[in-house]
């Protein structure tokens, strides 16, 4: 699989929409594919973090962000690219810029929040906000999927070792984090650290972490000089779980970092720097996650220093709240996105009969491994002349990451998805072939027509795809079962190659057989 994101971040719009697109960048790249970034507005820094993950960066100054010049601008780079995917997050690409990727073959996701677009074309919709509702999307095309909630929340690499690991809840606490976001334009963090040097009667720890577009850090510094209590501010880090790991109460925007904040088991509270982070703070408070201090502008140091007083003196509620945040979010979401990126990319393609699932590491079972040291089942097929393990089953699958070669697992819907056999393709791209071939190892099965249409299944799916001219396949001449798929399923004869095999000491002919992109 490859992918393009296409993501801006900037002073005025916060690294948000980035942050999450690295998160799921950080997954595809895991799972073998080839990532790229194209950005109109990106900060050094970021686009150093990227470097550092040795993902490929292209700056293009849009003239217009969002326009359909910029539309046309990005597909070509996809296409370029090869990729199979656009994935796009910023409340600027609006429907028509959709509609204009969505002319060509490319899949695509676009990253969401409240249904900025007044109609959604994209393959994928993800909202993985605690408020998000089918209602936003109303208008979308009759094949977009929705993926919403928080079990899709994306999450980077350094939060990975923390998923379900319970937070120890202090009786009396002193560590206190301030995070905004990545351009914290109000400068939040430095009305609260103001507000905290009023409190007089304890000692606190603060920790304030400023993004790589925070605009006001040397005034800051001097705010922390100034504070009664220990002021540490860190910029632009990347390891946000170091922090959150000793913090006893939070202070947050309503952004993304508050299901960071829920995931670790933090007690945080917020102040909204726009109205419609309303939305998210009013959803968490509801969920019982974190508590809410109100619009930025309108809190004052009371409320601020108050609420830290009461949260503080309530080791009760303060357990509570984090037992909540890690209830709702489990971490995992980045993993279900990938998942539904690549059914869409292999299909998960769908028969009388039959489903035909993209291969996942479920389906490596010992009785997997059994079909193919059963001397019947692979009769003709060349891996009789090896012994397989469940590694080297591993490793065969592991060889289809990064590649645009396609494996099925073949199951019955009536029989409770029992796995039955598999299928593959290997695709040569630049010659727009595919050759196939199946494996139908429950013996019980044979003789019942599921190869042929599983066949038939993944020969249709593949002449949808723009890039497949000829699909082939070969069987040794003595396999009249598979001979016999090949030929119901309308390929035709293409050529033989005398003595090609040995089998039991005597040679036998390979087959070829091939049918070409019907033309309408």
């Amino acid at each position: 699989m490859t992918a393009v994101f296409r993501v801006d971040a900037s002073s005025q719009m916060g690294s948000g929409h980035f942050m999450r697109c690295l998160a799921l960048a950080q997954e595809l790249k895991s799972q073998g594919a080839s990532v790229f970034f194209l950005s109109s507005d990106l900060n050094e820094d970021l686009q150093k973090r990227l470097a550092s993950e040795n993902f490929s960066v292209t700056i293009t100054h849009f003239s217009e962000p969002g326009s359909l010049e910029d539309a046309r601008q990005t597909l070509e780079f996809a296409s370029l690219k090869g990729s199979d995917w656009i994935v796009l997050d910023g409340y600027h690409f609006k429907h028509d810029y959709q509609k204009c990727l969505k002319q060509s073959a490319i899949k695509l996701l676009t990253i969401d929040d409240f249904g900025h677009a007044s109609e959604y074309c994209s393959d994928l919709v993800l909202n993985q906000n605690a408020y998000a509702k089918d209602g936003y999307y109303t208008k979308r095309a009759p094949t977009t999927r929705l993926l919403l909630g928080p079990s899709y929340i994306l999450f980077r690499n350094e939060f990975l070792n923390h998923i379900s690991q319970k937070k120890m809840i202090q009786k009396i606490g002193s560590n206190i984090l301030l995070t905004f976001g990545g351009s914290d334009q109000k400068n939040c963090t430095g009305k609260v650290i103001q507000a905290l040097g009023k409190i007089k009667n304890r000692k606190l720890k603060v920790v304030a972490i400023v993004g790589a577009l925070y605009a006001d850090f040397e005034n800051l510094k001097k705010l922390a000089e100034n504070s009664p209590h220990e002021v540490t501010i860190v910029k632009n880090t990347s390891e946000m779980p170091k922090y959150m790991s000793v913090a006893d109460l939070a202070y947050s925007a309503g952004g993304s970092t508050c299901y960071e904040l829920g995931l670790m088991g933090v007690p945080f509270m917020m102040m909204a720097t726009t109205k419609d982070e309303d939305t998210t703070i009013n959803a968490l408070v509801q969920r019982g996650v974190g508590q809410n201090l109100g619009l930025t502008e309108n809190v004052t140091d009371q409320q601020i220093i108050d609420l830290l007083e009461n949260l503080m003196a309530d080791q009760d509620k303060r357990a509570h709240m984090s037992a909540q945040g890690q209830n709702l979010i489990d971490g995992l979401g980045r993993q279900r996105v990938f998942a539904a990126m690549r059914d869409l990319t292999m299909g998960k393609l769908t028969t009388a009969r039959l489903t035909l699932e993209p291969f996942d590491q479920k389906f490596l079972t010992e009785k997997y491994v059994s079909w193919l040291n059963d001397p019947e089942v692979v009769r003709y097929s060349e891996q009789r002349h090896r012994k397989h393990t469940m590694k080297s089953c591993l490793d065969f699958f592991q060889s289809f990451r990064g590649s645009p070669n396609l494996f099925w697992a073949i199951t019955l819907n009536e029989n409770q998805s029992e796995h039955i056999g598999n299928i593959t393709a290997s695709v040569d791209i630049p010659n727009g072939v595919a050759d196939v071939g199946i494996l139908m190892g429950e013996k019980k099965y044979w003789g019942k027509g599921y190869g042929l249409e599983a066949w038939n299944a993944v020969m249709e799916f593949l002449f949808q795809k723009k890039e497949i001219q000829k699909i082939t396949a070969g069987a040794m001449s003595t396999n009249l079962g598979m001979r016999s798929i090949m030929k119901r399923s309308g390929m035709v004869d293409d050529g033989v190659q005398k003595g090609h095999f040995l089998v039991d000491g005597q040679p036998v002919d390979a087959v070829y057989a091939v049918r070409l992109r019907p033309h309408n």
